[in-house]
């Protein structure tokens, strides 16, 4: 940001008026702890009841984060209907939302995973007009790729995990080899100046990553079929051990807990009943993940390395 106009300081924040746009690559890790061209990567749309900031209050990490708030019960076209469910959190209240978009290029990556870093806070302001099971909702955000929620709700439990920091990991893979558009977007109550705290209902965001990364979970473990199995868990005499049923061409992949791709191999072949063995002398102590590929069916499987 070259032209000192793009910068206008109120109160408390920082609001940017972009110059350009950049798309947002894999391995580009967006933060705001100084005024890079990475801002330049990033749209923010508040409404009447709301405001979307780059702000150095109670920031995730370094100096900035990008901040949601809400707005003034003192405006005069402020209006508030409380949420009775998650669904009614994006559709009630249009003036008390904020957004973060970037526009996001997927290209060349064979898995998406989208990481970020959130923080949320709910003031006491507006709980007399909400069910207190619903408190919660006051201070709410999602994932949007192209317009269309891919995310779950992101909530807090009140007021246990107020202002605590969350890392997050959002599998975006059916976006892979795309550019699209990626939005946070943000609802919440009141701003700091209706808190007694000075705080506000506010959503914070930091530390933004696409990565090439596969995601691995219980549910696929679950739902693989039973083809192939590994003979000895915990793995021996760094082998793994595969066995199959039957005879197959494959491929394969092991990946670390953090998802991280540590070995791959093509054009490999087992007989049925007969064993495959995949040497990890280079893998350290842990666990990890093996996926199987072959022309009818994918296979997880977990195995440990003692």
């Amino acid at each position: 940001m070259k032209n000192p106009n793009d910068i206008k300081r109120s109160n408390d924040t920082i609001k940017v008026t972009l110059s350009k746009k950049y798309e947002l690559p894999k391995d580009v890790l967006l933060t705001f702890n100084e005024l890079t061209s990475s801002k330049d990567s990033v749209n923010l749309i508040f409404n009447s009841n709301s405001t979307c900031a780059i702000s150095p209050t109670r920031s995730i990490s370094g100096d900035l984060s990008v901040r949601m708030s809400g707005g003034s019960p003192q405006n005069p076209n402020y209006s508030y209907t409380p949420p009775l469910t998650q669904n009614d959190i994006w559709t009630n209240n249009p003036l008390s939302k904020s957004k973060l978009c970037i526009c996001a290029n997927a290209e060349g990556m064979n898995n998406v995973k989208l990481k970020f870093d959130r923080k949320h806070n709910i003031a006491n302001t507006l709980t007399f007009l909400i069910q207190k099971k619903n408190i919660n909702f006051l201070s709410a955000l999602r994932v949007l790729v192209n317009g269309i929620q891919t995310s779950k709700t992101y909530l807090i439990n009140y007021p246990t995990d107020t202002l605590l920091n969350f890392s997050e990991a959002l599998d975006l893979s059916p976006y892979k080899g795309t550019k699209f558009e990626l939005c946070f977007e943000a609802y919440t109550g009141v701003e700091a100046t209706s808190d007694g705290k000075r705080i506000g209902d506010a959503v914070w965001l930091d530390n933004i990553i696409l990565v090439d990364e596969v995601t691995v979970s219980n549910t696929d473990i679950k739902k693989s079929n039973s083809n192939y199995s590994i003979r000895t868990n915990p793995i021996q005499e760094d082998k793994v051990i595969l066995e199959s049923k039957e005879s197959k061409d494959f491929s394969f992949e092991i990946f670390n807990e953090a998802g991280q791709k540590i070995i791959i191999q093509d054009k490999c072949f087992i007989e049925n009943n007969s064993l495959f063995q995949i040497e990890t002398k280079k893998l350290n102590q842990g666990i990890y993940y093996l996926k199987i590929n072959d022309k009818r069916s994918s296979q997880t499987l977990k195995f440990i390395k003692n």
